[in-house]
This record gives structure tokens, sequence and C-alpha cells, in this order.
């Protein structure tokens, strides 16, 4: 089996600790359902694409194995914990959380998403300072932080996202004035600033 895609189909319950054939998945998709519980931790060692989006499941997302993983789709559900991370994952290029409960800070080795284009935390309750390791990654080109808790200045280090397109972190606690840095960003299409305390904002 190469591909499981049960979106929008009215799926409820909660989802087996031990399917074998999971790791055998390129595909796996079961978005659009009303599925809760927590997730296994299982090993997905084949699967490219894993959309769990908009059902209800609830607790830490365990940072499970998938080394050929491109698009982690996990938004709109009621996990707690932290952003998930797993060192295997140096492909996954489209990551999405957004619309959680997830708490704590953006990992100081987030840069471990080597590929990473499209990161989107939004409306969680993620605090902390924005950390070097997020503007190492020079692949980022949508990136969307808004309605969470993050302060501090808007780093000059953002220069370094040489392909940013879009760049969202309404509604934080941000200071400071935008870094003149800005335009060197020739790709830089929309920036949301919108509610914070910083100069320009």
């Amino acid at each position: 089996m190469a591909r499981l895609e049960l979106q929008h189909n009215n799926l409820v319950g909660t989802l087996p600790a031990n399917l074998s054939f999971i790791s055998t998945l390129s595909t796996f998709d079961l978005s659009f359902n009303s599925l809760s519980g927590t997730l296994p931790a299982w090993s997905m060692l084949n699967s490219v694409s894993v959309r769990l989006n908009d059902n209800q499941f609830q607790g830490e997302i365990p940072p499970f194995e998938a080394p050929s993983i491109l698009i982690l789709f996990l938004n709109y559900n009621q996990f707690s914990g932290s952003i998930p991370i797993h060192e295997s994952w140096s492909s996954l290029a489209f990551l999405d959380v957004a619309h959680n409960k997830i708490s704590g800070t953006i990992p100081s080795y987030i840069n471990l998403l080597t590929s990473l284009m499209f990161l989107n935390i939004n409306h969680n309750d993620i605090s902390g300072t924005l950390p070097p390791a997020l503007f190492a990654i020079s692949s980022m080109q949508y990136l969307f932080m808004s309605h969470n808790r993050l302060f501090g200045d808007i780093p000059n280090m953002l220069s370094r996202l040489s392909q940013l397109s879009q760049l969202n972190l309404e509604d934080n606690k941000l200071i400071g004035t935008l870094p003149e840095q800005f335009s060197l960003l020739s790709d830089l299409r929309t920036v949301n600033v919108f509610n914070n305390t910083c100069g320009g904002c």
C-alpha cells in the first residue's frame, strides 16, 4: 500500500498504536474528519506527505522518524506541547501546526529542518524571542508566526532569508524598529507586523 487518503469522510474515534502498514505509506491523509485522541509514535520511513489537519487530536506531537517527508500538516487540532522537530526531517519543506495549543519557544535547533520553505505556527501560545537558528534556514519562503506571545526585537538576521516572500508576525509582543535590512529581501511581497509595539508596526 502506497497511499491512504480518507479525508472528508466524517471519521470519528482514535488511531490505533500498531498499524504495521504505516511505514510503507508515501501519502497518509486523514484530514477534515473528527478524529480525536493522541498520535501514536509511528515510524513513517517512506512517508512523503502526512496530512492530519482539521481534526480533534490532542496531546503532544511525537517527533516520529520520517526521512522522506516533504509535507506535514497538523493544523486546526488541539495539540499541545512544543513544535515538533526530528533530526530525520531534513527533507521537510512544508510544516503547518497553526491553530493548536502549542506552547514553549521556537526550538534553537529548528535549523535541522534544512529544506523548510513554509512554516506556519499562527494562533498558538508560543513565546520567547526569535532564535538565530530560524534565520539559518536559507530555503524559507513563507514564515507565519502571528497570534502568539513572541517578544523582543525583529533581528537584523532576518535578511539572511534571501528567498522570503511572506512574513506574518501580527499580534505578538515584538518591540524596537523594523530592520533596515528588509530592503535587501528582493522577493519579499507581504509583511504583516500589526498589533506589536515596534516602530512601524
